[in-house]
């Protein structure tokens, strides 16, 4: 008796996806095999990529993942803190020139920068003269008038859930250049003070990391998450809050960030990459697109 065997395979287009295992079926006359993806990494690099720019965002499309990136600043007097922010990507009042972006006060060459000249009604306004080189920084400029010590901070949304392997910063100046990174399911509530902004967030320190020039900080427990915040040390002066990293004098880009999209746990959400949380029409689309079809590379 002989058999007629017919092959379907379901083969994702989108980038990034690769296959880590393969199911046989074997019906009457029909061989099915399923396979089932992960997800290869993906660089959002703020460096030499080109971004969009929102009145306060920046916006990165790698593959079908989305990171959109707000900053903030936090001052902590004797006893509260306060969250400044979202600043914005246009002038500032003080410096008619980028606040938050790739081009903050005329240094293109760079990655993600922020100089805190757009009052919101912070103490320290980045008001320096030479030394005010945009960056996440935790240091109060001289010029500003008796600031509060402070942190800044980038928040991070992601379009599906990550695994996050790996932040390269770079040198503004010849502060250090160590990171704290908070990450979390749900947005941080940024109204209130700045260790209720991220209860529940897992929080997690990397000091002035020696690897290399620029620095990379490596991670490997930051997983499926949507929301990353990777901010600087909080200032000697202020002393621990909560997880937090603190040291002293830090200023940084935001070079590059190394993620891994989650793939969907429905092994039929195959669209768009990591899924979308269900298994319907836009799938069979892709499988639809390529049934049948004998040129595939």
């Amino acid at each position: 008796m002989k058999f007629q065997m017919k092959i379907f395979i379901i083969k994702s287009k989108l980038a990034g996806l690769m296959w880590r295992s393969v199911a046989l079926t074997l019906f009457t006359g029909t061989l099915v095999i399923a396979f089932t993806f992960s997800a290869e990494a993906v660089t959002f690099d703020f460096l030499n990529g080109t971004v969009t720019e929102f009145p306060n965002a920046i916006s990165m499309t790698n593959g079908a993942v989305t990171a959109t990136a707000t900053a903030y600043q936090v001052e902590f007097s004797e006893s509260s803190s306060t969250i400044y922010g979202p600043f914005t990507t246009g002038d500032g009042d003080i410096f008619e020139e980028q606040v938050f972006g790739k081009c903050v006060r005329g240094f293109c060459d760079t990655g993600l920068g922020l100089g805190s000249w757009q009052n919101l009604g912070q103490t320290d306004t980045d008001r320096g003269t030479s030394i005010s080189a945009p960056g996440f920084d935790n240091t109060s400029m001289p010029s500003s008038s008796n600031p509060l010590p402070s942190v800044q901070f980038a928040l991070f949304r992601f379009s599906t859930p990550v695994d996050l392997s790996q932040v390269i910063v770079d040198g503004v100046s010849s502060f250090k250049r160590g990171i704290w990174v908070a990450a979390g399911n749900s947005a941080p509530d940024l109204s209130t003070d700045f260790l209720s902004a991220f209860a529940g967030y897992t929080v997690l320190n990397s000091p002035n990391a020696p690897i290399g020039n620029p620095r990379i900080h490596l991670f490997d427990t930051v997983l499926n998450v949507t929301y990353i915040a990777i901010g600087t040390p909080t200032p000697e002066s202020v002393g621990d809050i909560g997880p937090f990293l603190t040291g002293d004098r830090t200023q940084f880009y935001f070079n590059e960030l190394n993620v891994t999209p989650v793939p969907s746990a429905c092994e039929g959400d195959i669209h768009p990459l990591g899924g979308d949380g269900d298994v319907d029409g836009s799938d069979l689309a892709v499988f639809a697109a390529d049934f049948e079809r004998t040129d595939c590379p």
